[in-house]
């Protein structure tokens, strides 16, 4: 094809005779697993050594695609380069094009000789040798075309590795990440942990498998081309599915399969991330199922889970659905990877409902507090995951049993209409690599008290945070409300105010703050609850539970864990959660001077102001109490079995509790 340098000088195609020019491929041996770089250098175009110097070229070069994968030219020549415009090309097929053209066409450029004009990079595919042979070759200088001497030259691999492993995080040419060096189209290639990004040359693979936790990123302009099979691998190991953000051009000659193993009698919250799929993918003969969706405006606008179960139903995109099996099992979904610009499910608000059920439509996690990735309208800013057997909760850089901002790949989760009308977005640019290797959304503690209950087998957690944007009443877009499971027998803690369930609970900045603290006992038995988050609220703030019933005062900076022995069923006011800040500091707080000791079966109280005393067993029952008078030296005497016990001096100062062996 001729180019405009060219074309400008029809009128001057006549061939230059004098000192010969000459171009030349160069010959490498390569190392399998590892880039080559092949130089075309150039002679006779030296002015000052007697050569004619040049106001534009064009260079093609040919290869055998079978046995090496063309990637990119590089090392363009400097001096060209700041006196003219390279014009390249990135296409694997067969052909190289390397284009030069001055920037003025009237004033030609001497290069030395032996100068390496452009390197062109190979990987190998199948081994072997491949001609780099020079064709249609166009030098210009300022009198006309010029008729350069041509030496081909060659490109050798050895046979590649039939796979090749990644590890760490980086770019896909770091052949040191690599078990057995780079892949080509011959190779098979797994990414096993990490993120791996393409941000230059093209990559090339055989079959191209990214495992659970793992991730690709393929940036915008770039290409990758899978000569088999793509899998986003999951299994035992780590449930979550492999991860790929697409922003360039990928193409996959055989089949793409996600992957995403179910542990077994749990539900799951999932959606798809290919662009069509049926229940039928979900039907597996030997192990018996069941898939729901979520109706909102079923059940006279409660909503209501409804059973799916004709093999032929459409599953619908960007939608969340529910799965469960009686064994494990591995899902296999086969189609293309969903890769649009935005998706939007179908919301609605029936009465005061609103519960939606949505689901992340792309292959990578999202993240849920990338402004530009979404559109909300009339939300809630909370999301809920059913995280294996409680409720996962994020809103406003808080989350509860496990829940951030990140919603991996595969994963359905609700959301909440604020009001008539309401409408979600889900863009590409809330996709991230974040969050990846998990089946669940996970975060860090932020500046947040948090209380949790245990039974042994299960457990819960709720949030308390003090904001100065939050305010007393229900706020979407800092609160949670409590959600109950499917998991009758998994224990519940949660506050209310107002009426209202609180899963997260922000409330204004105050120096005092009291709140119902509620639980739901799935099953009768020892329940422990556990305190955590003293530090991000200052020295100066306590932390009390009250047992309204009882009449203990748990003073959880001493004391972080709580055991109970409680009945199933809700327990309601029975707890009085109070966060209380003091001028008088943690020591006073902590009745400074205040000593609790035991001797067999009498306890002590040194230097003793007017207080209340009460005496626990471990459960939580008062097995004395007495009132003392300010003393050095105060004393009682308790008829229980041996064992641990704690005893709370309650004064207006403040509270201390210690554990003691009773004999």
């Amino acid at each position: 094809m001729k180019k405009r340098i060219v074309t400008l000088f029809v009128s001057l195609l006549t061939i230059v005779a004098g000192f010969s020019q000459s171009l030349t491929v160069a010959t490498v041996n390569g190392t399998t697993g590892q880039l080559a770089n092949v130089s075309v250098t150039a002679s006779g175009i030296d002015e000052a050594n007697g050569g004619t110097p040049i106001i534009g070229f064009q260079v093609n070069v040919t290869y055998q695609t079978s046995v090496v994968s063309y990637l990119q030219i590089s090392n363009l020549d400097a001096t060209l380069s700041a006196n003219g415009t390279w014009t390249t090309s990135t296409a694997n097929g067969g052909t190289i094009v390397a284009l030069w053209e001055a920037t003025d066409l009237g004033v030609p450029l001497s290069v030395p000789d032996g100068t390496a004009l452009f390197d062109m990079t190979f990987n190998a595919n199948g081994g072997g040798t491949s001609a780099l042979s020079l064709i249609n070759i166009e030098v210009i200088g300022l009198a006309g075309l010029l008729s350069p001497t041509l030496t081909d030259g060659s490109v050798t691999f050895g046979a590649p590795a039939a796979t090749t492993t990644w590890t760490g995080t980086g770019v896909w040419y770091t052949p040191a990440n690599w078990s057995n060096g780079l892949p080509g189209i011959a190779t098979d290639a797994v990414i096993s942990s990490g993120v791996i990004t393409i941000d230059a040359a093209a990559a090339y693979t055989k079959n191209l498998t990214i495992m659970q936790g793992a991730g690709l990123t393929l940036n915008t302009g770039k290409v990758l081309s899978v000569n088999g099979n793509l899998v986003l691998e999951s299994n035992a190991t780590a449930t979550a599915t492999g991860s790929f953000l697409i922003s360039g051009t990928y193409s996959v000659s055989g089949t793409t399969t996600v992957k995403r193993y179910l542990v077994d009698d749990v539900q799951h919250f999932l959606s798809i991330p290919v662009t069509a799929a049926s229940i039928s993918n979900f039907i597996y003969p030997s192990n018996t199922g069941y898939m729901h969706k979520w109706v909102e405006s079923a059940n006279a606008g409660v909503g209501a889970w409804e059973n799916l179960w004709n093999p032929a139903t459409q599953l619908s995109l960007a939608t969340g659905y529910v799965v469960n099996y009686v064994n494990p099992q591995t899902v296999s979904i086969t189609g293309a990877l969903n890769n649009d610009a935005a998706y939007a499910p179908s919301l609605t608000r029936t009465g005061t409902n609103g519960w939606n059920f949505v689901g992340n439509p792309y292959a990578c996690p999202l993240d849920w507090t990338i402004a530009s990735g979404w559109t909300k309208t009339n939300l809630e800013n909370a999301i809920y995951i059913w995280n294996n057997n409680v409720y996962a909760a994020f809103v406003g850089g808080v989350g509860t049993n496990g829940g951030s901002k990140y919603i991996p790949q595969f994963q359905g989760f609700f959301v909440h209409a604020s009001a008539a009308s309401p409408a979600i977005s889900i863009k590409k640019a809330a996709r991230t690599q974040n969050g990846n290797g998990t089946n669940h959304m996970k975060s860090a503690d932020a500046n947040i008290f948090r209380l949790s209950v245990s039974n042994g087998s299960y457990s819960d957690e709720t949030v308390v945070y003090m904001s100065e944007n939050a305010s007393a009443a229900f706020d979407g877009e800092y609160d949670a409300y409590k959600l109950f499971g499917f998991n009758e027998t998994a224990p519940h803690i949660y506050t209310n105010a107002n009426d209202v369930d609180y899963a997260i609970n922000a409330q204004p900045v105050a120096d005092s703050l009291s709140l119902s603290l509620n639980l739901k006992a799935g099953q009768s038995g020892v329940h422990t609850i556990n305190a955590s988050g003293f530090d991000s609220f200052g020295s100066d703030y306590r932390f009390l539970i009250k047992d309204n019933e009882t009449g203990m005062i748990y003073d959880l900076k001493q004391n972080n864990t709580i055991t109970l022995t409680l009945s199933q069923g809700e327990i309601v006011g029975r707890f009085t959660l109070s966060i209380l800040k003091s001028s008088l500091g943690i020591d006073d707080l902590k009745l400074q001077g205040v000593r609790v000791y035991a001797d067999n079966n009498r306890v002590y109280i040194e230097n003793c102001p007017e207080s209340e005393v009460q005496v626990f067993s471990v459960t939580g029952a008062v097995v004395a109490n007495r009132h003392f008078g300010k003393a050095y030296l105060n004393s009682m005497a308790l008829n229980v079995p041996s064992g641990i016990y704690i005893v709370q001096v309650v004064a207006q100062n403040g509270t201390i509790s210690s554990k003691l062996f009773i004999k």
